[in-house]
């Protein structure tokens, strides 16, 4: 990870992309003992604490180590170890996704949220906890807690605000956050580069972040107007003029000089285009596993829909202001 945060004073607030809220629990709970006491994470440019990680960890809790590790390091002059869970056991750890220490699955329901990429930030005496329920989401969870606990903001890729802390406690308790938004991505420009990551998008367009490493919420297959890649007109109009859009008296295969829409009451282009759809997952499901996908089902781009009976009636259906080509 390249050194290269920048510092600056930031009086205004910039807007997060991504807004986590911490979830006030009734009453006291075990893992949030001492909660009321913040945690000392560092004094005087040392530290007490060493961020730990599973023996197996893959890529994405090294970077979360990783990361945590160089923006502690870059608020307090601290050097935050990053050690494995063979290493003894301490009070004074930050302990990132399933380890020896704790797993997921063993947090209490409230604690618990069956979003993929949600996670915890869990208090258990001078321990902190950050699980989530994919590696990505521990991740996700490390720049959270930099951001909503710390006041880290990223702005830019390579510009980040890291307010100066030479006594850093942090009044923690434990909290659950699930995004709401399942693919989270800027169409074009936008953050990229580090700040795309460190604002938990996890995509960049069309694309995954780093779909070797990382993974994401991928688009497969045409990204939009798919119609046309399930139902040709090439292919399938000369035999089967039915399935296309029966506009003036008579099925078309394009209108003053534009595609029409497929016949989408008609049973076989339902076939047609579900069948598309699952060959594209059978294709992409052997990728990482981390990742999960995403198939566009939308029209052509074409003003020409199907007026034959079945679908006129179906369109009828609609309000007024949401009809396609009544």
């Amino acid at each position: 990870m390249r050194d290269d945060s920048t510092y600056t004073d930031v009086f205004m607030k910039p807007a997060p992309l991504v807004v986590s809220a911490a979830i006030c629990l009734a009453g006291m709970i075990p893992s949030d003992l001492h909660a009321s006491d913040p945690l000392v994470l560092a004094r005087d440019g040392r530290t007490p604490y060493v961020i730990v990680i599973g023996r197996q960890a893959g890529p994405a809790l090294k970077v979360a180590a990783k990361e945590l590790a160089f923006f502690l390091g870059r608020m307090t002059g601290a050097v935050f170890p990053v050690r494995s869970d063979e290493a003894a056991i301490s009070d004074t750890e930050i302990v990132l996704g399933d380890t020896d220490r704790r797993k997921i699955d063993e947090l209490p329901p409230y604690l618990r949220t069956d979003n993929w990429e949600g996670f915890a930030i869990v208090r258990e005496g001078e321990r902190l906890l950050i699980l989530g329920n994919i590696p990505r989401a521990t991740l996700y969870g490390v720049y959270d807690f930099l951001d909503v606990e710390l006041g880290v903001r990223f702005l830019a890729h390579a510009v980040n605000h890291v307010p100066r802390r030479p006594v850093l406690e942090v009044p923690v308790t434990s909290r659950v956050y699930g995004p709401p938004l399942e693919r989270r991505t800027i169409w074009e420009g936008g953050l990229l580069g580090d700040a795309t990551r460190r604002n938990r998008m996890n995509g960049i367009s069309f694309q995954v972040l780093d779909e070797k490493t990382l993974g994401g919420v991928k688009m497969i297959g045409r990204p939009t107007h798919s119609f046309q890649a399930f139902v040709p007109h090439e292919n399938y109009f000369p035999d089967h003029p039915e399935y296309f859009a029966f506009i003036e008296g008579q099925r078309r295969e394009s209108l003053r000089g534009i595609i029409t829409q497929p016949c989408m009451t008609n049973p076989h282009v339902q076939r047609l285009a579900m069948d598309m759809v699952l060959g594209w997952l059978e294709e992409a499901h052997q990728q990482n596993p981390y990742n999960k996908y995403v198939v566009s089902v939308s029209a052509n781009d074409s003003p020409w829909h199907c007026r034959c009976e079945p679908c006129l009636a179906i369109n009828l259906e609609v309000p007024a202001g949401r009809r396609c080509g009544s």
